[in-house]
């Protein structure tokens, strides 16, 4: 996957992106509010919200309220199971890593972390929130659109 406008603020498990010159803390204040997949262009997006609080991104120069990360052309798109408890948790980022694309669709993303450098072809992006639900996305490109 090409990263057309943005980069993991950390090289595994990061919390973060590095965009537009600015930072995106997607773990602390912004909240996922949206997955949706449009079959008709083959591109899935994942949308996030920033509270009206001060230096909700980590970055007192990003201003913007939200934003939304856009895969295009996909190939794989995987959620799988939460934990049961807590209930409110699917909104917090736990961590963003680059992921090789599995052998097998459930192989657990855990043992196919990468480097960020490494991102590529046969790589995608596994996000894994507080609750335990993953998102996994295999994509020819990623951007980040700031709203």
């Amino acid at each position: 996957m090409t990263f057309r406008n943005f980069r993991l603020a950390d090289a595994t498990y990061a919390t973060g992106l590095e965009a537009l010159g600015l930072h995106w803390d997607l773990h602390a204040f912004a909240e996922l509010i949206d997955l949706t997949y449009t079959a008709a262009g083959n591109f899935a997006q994942l949308k996030w919200l920033s509270p009206a609080v001060e230096n909700p991104w980590g970055d007192k120069k990003n201003k913007y309220k939200g934003c939304i990360l856009e895969f295009r052309n996909v190939s794989t798109l995987l959620v799988a199971q939460r934990e049961l408890d807590p209930t409110d948790e699917d909104d917090c980022v736990a961590s963003i890593s680059v992921v090789a694309k599995p052998a097998v669709i459930f192989d657990s993303g855990e043992f196919r972390v990468r480097d960020s450098s490494e991102a590529g072809e046969n790589t995608g992006l596994l996000f894994e929130l507080q609750s335990g639900r993953t998102i996994e996305i295999h994509a020819n490109s990623a951007e980040l659109i700031p709203i």
